[in-house]
């Protein structure tokens, strides 16, 4: 081991800075003087000035140009990048991601309530006698449409469980896409859940309410 650097005063600690990438987890750093720095530590050979504006002041990159040059008029330009820019380009990729998964997502849920709405038409049609001869032996509009409701109901709790089982065996493979999120995310896996159950009674309720209004004699004769 190499001899002990001079003692150094901790004057403060500061919060995790993610220097490299969002979702790169933060090194143990130590701030020092560059002066002070040099003497016991190895300091970069690039160097950052952050500043921190009161509110947006669009000729203050000017301002510090005027200033940079008045101080060392041979040093090259520095490159001013605005905070919200350089985070932007940070996320650009995983936003461009995300906009992929909610297209995919949006028509994948589109598609379900198309083939939700078939499906229920579907069985109605099969059922058009079962559904006449309740109706003709009494039974009520909300009876008709609560049969024909939980039978579209139980079929998607069916898909939903399978679903939900199949998105945890891909749990390794969506980590890293997310961030500050975990992928059995209870909260989230509710509320898709539930989504999409709304979404399946909607889709299945305007063939279940025409069921409610099927003509008892017609439906005798139906073949």
């Amino acid at each position: 081991m190499g001899s002990p650097g001079p003692w150094m005063e901790v004057i403060g600690v500061v919060g995790d800075v993610r220097d490299f990438s969002l979702t790169r987890k933060p090194v143990t750093e130590i701030y020092t003087c560059y002066q002070q720095g040099a003497l016991s530590f190895n300091p970069l050979p690039h160097m950052k000035l952050v500043f921190l504006l009161s509110e947006p002041d669009r000729g203050f990159a000017g301002m510090l140009l005027d200033r940079v040059h008045s101080i060392s008029p041979g040093l090259p330009a520095p490159d001013i990048i605005p905070m919200d820019a350089l985070y932007a380009a940070a996320i650009a990729s995983r936003r461009f991601i995300m906009f992929l998964v909610i297209v995919f997502a949006v028509t994948g849920l589109v598609l379900a309530t198309v083939g939700i709405y078939g499906v229920t038409t579907y069985l109605v049609t099969r059922r058009t006698r079962e559904i006449g001869l309740r109706i003709a032996l009494g039974a009520g509009q909300l009876h008709i449409l609560r049969l024909v409701m939980k039978r579209i109901l139980v079929l998607v709790m069916t898909g939903l469980a399978i679903g939900i089982g199949a998105s945890m065996g891909f749990t390794q493979w969506l980590r890293s896409f997310l961030y500050q999120v975990g992928p059995l995310d209870p909260l989230t896996f509710a509320a898709v859940g539930l989504l999409l159950v709304v979404v399946a009674l909607c889709a299945a309720y305007l063939p279940a309410r025409r069921a409610t209004r099927i003509d008892p004699l017609a439906a005798i004769r139906f073949e």
